[in-house]
């Protein structure tokens, strides 16, 4: 018997929505999701304007809402959407009960409200990746933004380009602090206990401008340049500058250094403003082109200085130099006010360099030095 004529239409009507791909499940599409905050649950459907909790896949919109800010639950998940825009007057708040190790993702996220970090406990500290994977990414503090870490510790690790123009800071006597691999533009505060740069390209720039703030008591670039052209205050005791590699700038009066700069073999410190340090350890490079004071201490234990400047070791102090492999002065000029041991290897002076001695010089017999020096 033949196929009835309706079983053969059904069977025509299925090889071709197979064919065509028509009960295929469509791919992940991007979608705007608008918080519209009937509650503080992130994770409730119907607080988004898209009708589904955002996923990685979506554009994540905070505006300032009269219901309730968002809080995300971040006790076992990462937050990754595909966007973030928080508005001023906004707030989201990602939350973790005991710390912890998070991620953050998004591959613009633009801060012009408040993006809050916090973690009740009283023990655990609570750190938060930035694009780990996503180096393509960047992050944006406006000028009303911040970004604020509320826990007792814990580290903010940029993977992706920074640009603070706001506030970035933590909960006042927290153990906290920040790292960035990737150059960014700064024009905003940071209020942090210490920053690590840690360059991922050497060519990367890290600019903190003339309207930028560092009250960063301790900083430590590892490549990279960076350039201080604002304010930045290292007051206090057992604070440093600590330059394990690349070139840090210092072009500012607004600065107050802190109680140790350490130049490491390999790395640079140019100063192209009247500043005044504590103690200065030098194993690297000292590009002075200005007038530097050393208050404390001078511990000269390799590379050298260089630049048309003057750096003078005040009185009542006692200075060490031993630089290993020999030390250089290039066009610079030293002022020894203090008390000198020259304990070992050579000195070579050259472009009009000179040491001044107007305290007590002490050096051994087997020590010399070339190029000229003033007494």
């Amino acid at each position: 018997r033949g196929i009835p004529a309706g079983i053969r239409l059904f069977t025509v009507v299925i090889v071709l929505m197979s064919l065509l791909g028509g009960w295929a499940k469509p791919a992940s599409a991007v979608e705007t999701c608008t918080w519209i905050g009937t509650t503080a649950i992130w994770e409730t459907s119907s607080n988004w304007s898209c009708g589904h909790v955002p996923t990685i896949d979506d554009v994540v919109i905070i505006p300032d809402v009269l219901g309730f800010d968002p809080v995300f639950n971040a006790n076992s998940v990462n937050f990754r959407v595909a966007e973030i825009n928080i508005n001023s007057g906004a707030k989201l708040t990602i939350s973790s009960d005991d710390g912890g190790e998070r991620e953050f993702k998004a591959s613009i996220a633009q801060i012009e409200g408040s993006l809050r970090f916090y973690s009740p406990s009283t023990f655990s500290y609570f750190s938060v990746s930035f694009n780990e994977d996503l180096p393509t990414g960047v992050v944006n503090i406006g000028l009303n933004g911040e970004i604020y870490m509320d826990s007792i510790g814990g580290y903010m690790r940029f993977y992706s380009s920074l640009n603070n123009y706001g506030l970035l800071h933590h909960r006042t006597g927290a153990d906290c602090g920040v790292l960035l691999k990737v150059g960014g533009n700064h024009g905003g505060i940071f209020n942090v206990k210490n920053i690590m740069i840690q360059a991922t390209n050497p060519d990367s720039e890290f600019v903190f401008a003339a309207s930028s703030q560092l009250n960063v008591p301790d900083l430590n670039p590892d490549g990279g340049k960076v350039y201080i052209y604002g304010g930045y205050n290292a007051a206090g005791e057992l604070t440093g500058l600590i330059i394990d590699g690349g070139v840090v700038e210092i072009d500012s009066v607004n600065v107050i250094m802190p109680y140790q700069t350490v130049i490491a073999p390999g790395a640079t410190l140019k100063v192209t403003s009247p500043i005044s340090m504590r103690r200065l350890g030098l194993a690297g490079t000292f590009n002075n082109l200005s007038a530097v004071e050393v208050t404390t201490l001078l511990n000269w234990q390799g590379g050298g200085f260089t630049g048309g400047g003057t750096t003078t070791i005040l009185t009542g102090n006692t200075s060490s130099i031993y630089p290993a492999g020999g030390g250089t002065m290039d066009a610079q000029t030293l002022t020894l006010n203090g008390i000198t041991n020259w304990t070992s290897n050579n000195i070579a002076l050259s472009n009009g360099a000179e040491i001044i001695n107007n305290g007590t010089f002490n050096a051994t017999a087997t020590t010399t030095m070339t190029g000229g020096s003033t007494e």
